[in-house]
């Protein structure tokens, strides 16, 4: 599960992490977003790139809580996400995302970054402000963790690297390995408390 991360200050070039033309662009960062937060994902226009901020979550009727994330295993098979799949898939850039796990009594959180200066792209799939969804909506797609990941969490966000990245955008299904490769470090080791989701 992924239900807290960072997106933090920078100029997003999208040439530079992803070989595509779109400028430099606006994206909303803060240290921790969380589920119904506004947050900046990136969709394709052709070779273009485009930055959009929509509400994190999609409210469903049988839930009390909004969805937030897809597992990239049953996507094609969940009736909300299946729509979404080929006219729908965004990247959602972060800096962070964060983990917590039980050790002894506690239950210590954990920061997942990528190498300095550097993105993760998430597999997201998203829906555009509407009427009946006036922020509109993204969810991140996940998938089982990988390598080190697993030592703290059965699920992970499914990171794209570059070329994964553009055929997603480009409405292609991707099931390639997370292009995982970052640093694990306790989030405040003298305050080991998760927060609130909700």
């Amino acid at each position: 599960m992924c239900g807290h991360f960072a997106l933090d200050p920078v100029d997003y070039d999208s040439h530079d992490p992803l070989g595509m033309d779109g400028g430099t662009l606006a994206l909303r960062t803060a240290p921790h977003l969380r589920p119904t937060d506004p947050i900046s994902l990136l969709r394709a226009d052709g070779p273009r790139l485009h930055s959009q901020i929509v509400r994190w979550g999609r409210d469903v009727p049988q839930a009390t809580r909004p969805v937030i994330n897809a597992r990239l295993e049953t996507l094609s098979q969940r009736p909300l996400f299946r729509p979404q799949l080929g006219r729908f898939q965004c990247l959602i850039p972060a800096t962070a995302w964060f983990e917590w796990r039980h050790e002894g009594s506690d239950k210590v959180g954990y920061r997942f970054a990528p190498q300095q200066g550097q993105f993760w792209h998430f597999a997201g799939l998203y829906w555009p402000p509407s009427e009946r969804l006036p922020q509109g909506g993204a969810v991140i797609v996940t998938r089982a963790a990988e390598g080190a990941v697993s030592d703290y969490h059965h699920r992970m966000p499914h990171c794209l690297d570059p070329a994964s990245a553009r055929a997603w955008l480009a409405g292609e299904w991707v099931t390639t390995a997370s292009s995982w490769r970052g640093r694990i470090t306790p989030i405040d080791p003298h305050r080991p408390v998760q927060p609130r989701l909700f």
